[in-house]
């Protein structure tokens, strides 16, 4: 079994945290043959590093208890300085982390990336620099810093600063782009622009709007209470023989 999980932005405070630590206590289990977290379950754009980590202890603390078999982590955009973290002290991580993900459950192979990939290639700004500022974006306190900071170490011209600061401030699900990314991320030639194999489906997150599109693609929603139908909030992949489902988290459900 995969379960597959991303978009809690813990650090947030608009994260269901309560909901996700709860939801860790049910992947508390050798059942699951593969726990993937897919970007973005912490959020250091809002909140200093410190306090993320201060905040999330027990939720580090769970991650490095967990029964699963293999835990794998794919950084997103909020949570990117994980990633450099990783390749400092790549001997003391619980579990790798990487940028993709390539596993196969069923005779079914599956793609796993965060998603901030699709967004990028709508904009004017190349993915190495938005991965840097994305970076750059973990290492400050409060937004305005965070703004000042983007316009100071600016590269490219001032629609590229516009991209930079729109990708910031806005939640992904009220993004304009956001809709084009689904188109993106449902054509055919998604794999060209991501390097995936013609037989592999596709899973991410970061739109924070989930979905399964004739088995091919899946998005795995977000965990934040930003939405006004909150059935759609707390939303998973469960993936079991190579069959997908999409799933909401309940506390009262006692299985995943």
């Amino acid at each position: 079994m995969i379960i597959v999980v991303s978009d809690v932005h813990l650090g947030y405070d608009r994260s269901n945290k309560e909901d996700f630590v709860s939801f860790l206590d049910k992947c508390n289990t050798q059942e699951i043959e593969h726990l993937v977290l897919l970007g973005d379950i912490f959020d250091f754009w809002r909140l200093s590093r410190a306090d993320v980590f201060i905040k999330n202890d027990d939720v580090f603390q769970k991650l490095n208890s967990l029964q699963a078999e293999n835990i794998h982590y794919v950084v997103g955009n909020h949570d990117f300085l994980l990633f450099k973290l990783y390749n400092e002290h790549i001997t003391d991580y619980p579990f790798v982390i990487t940028k993709f993900l390539r596993l196969e459950n069923g005779g079914k192979k599956f793609f796993f990336i965060h998603g901030y990939d699709l967004e990028v290639a709508r904009r004017p700004i190349t993915i190495e620099n938005y991965e840097k500022f994305a970076e750059h974006m973990c290492f400050n306190t409060n937004l305005y810093d965070k703004i000042a900071s983007i316009l100071w170490n600016y590269i490219g011209n001032i629609s590229t600063i516009n991209t930079r600061i729109h990708m910031a401030i806005s939640s992904p699900h009220k993004r304009a782009s956001i809709d084009r990314v689904y188109e993106l991320s449902v054509s055919s030639s998604v794999r060209l622009l991501l390097g995936m194999q013609s037989d592999e489906i596709l899973v991410y997150g970061h739109t924070h709007k989930p979905f399964i599109f004739n088995d091919k693609v899946v998005n795995t929603g977000s965990w934040v209470n930003e939405i006004p139908n909150k059935s759609f909030q707390n939303s998973y992949v469960k993936i079991v023989d190579g069959k997908i489902e999409l799933k909401y988290y309940n506390r009262e459900n006692n299985s995943l």
